[in-house]
């Protein structure tokens, strides 16, 4: 699928309150799971990637766990290229 692109939509670029507009946001790839030893315990970041369907533009959703956090975090990765 190809989305043509004229730059951020309203949805992705008003995001900084709590994230994207997941209504236009399609999951893709997989979800990839980092682990890091914090004392005696671990933290644990889910990575879960997504694609607006309205602009293009593609996020990461980190959910963190474990000794370390707890939280979840919204970041654009293609701010920057358009």
């Amino acid at each position: 699928m190809t989305v043509s692109s004229e730059g951020t939509c309203e949805g992705c670029r008003d995001a900084a309150n709590g994230g994207p507009d997941r209504k236009s946001l399609e999951k893709i790839g997989n979800t990839v799971q980092t682990e890091v030893k914090v004392g005696r315990g671990i933290d644990r970041t889910d990575h879960s990637f997504f694609q607006c369907n309205h602009c293009g533009s593609v996020w990461v959703k980190l959910e963190d766990s474990g000794a370390g956090c707890h939280g979840r975090f919204w970041r654009r990765l293609t701010e920057g290229l358009f």
